[in-house]
This record gives C-alpha cells, sequence and structure tokens, in this order.
C-alpha cells in the first residue's frame, strides 16, 4: 500500500513516531484502525511481517 500526503502531514507524522519511539508503519496501522472503528468495521489492519 502507498500513501501520499503532503509534506508538513510527514513531518508530522515521522516526529510523533520518533517522540514515541515505534516505526512510521505502526502509526499507520494505528490510524486505519481507528478508522475502520469509527465506521464500525473491525479494526484489522496489522503491520505484515517480513518473510523469512
Amino acid at each position: 500500500m502507498q500513501v501520499r500526503v503532503n509534506r508538513a502531514g510527514w513531518l508530522e507524522m515521522t516526529r510523533l513516531a520518533q517522540d514515541l519511539d515505534v516505526p512510521l508503519e505502526a502509526l499507520m496501522c494505528e490510524a486505519f484502525n481507528d478508522v475502520l472503528t469509527k465506521h464500525g468495521k473491525p479494526p484489522v489492519v496489522e503491520r505484515r511481517q517480513p518473510v523469512k
């Protein structure tokens, strides 16, 4: 999945990820799940595990 956002949004999200010491991808999954929950859907988005 690819998401394109404005520069200000990108900077704030990367700063927040650094502040929380979590990967940006984890924040994005959390945000997607928040939207799903808001619309009555199950929060099923998870980070994909690397293939070994």
